[in-house]
């Protein structure tokens, strides 16, 4: 939870203040990048080892992929 905070209000500075530039894009996509990098050692752990699957980390993993992708294409834009 504290990453999408976190995330929530990064995003929500920049977008307000208007401080959007390629330095906070690249930190961002990075902070982002390894989130998707963690949730998918977690999920890997649900599949391998537990072998149980836990609905809100699939949704947690999905949304961390979504953020990261809509970091990424804005970046590129």
């Amino acid at each position: 939870m504290i990453y999408y905070v976190f995330i929530s209000t990064i995003y929500s500075i920049v977008y307000i203040f208007g401080i959007w530039s390629a330095p906070i894009a690249l930190i961002l996509l990075g902070i982002s990048g390894a989130a998707v990098v963690f949730s998918i050692y977690l999920v890997s752990l649900q599949a391998f080892i537990v072998k149980h699957w836990c609905a809100w980390c699939l949704s947690s993993a999905a949304i961390s992929v979504l953020i990261f992708t809509l970091a990424y294409l804005h970046m590129a834009w």
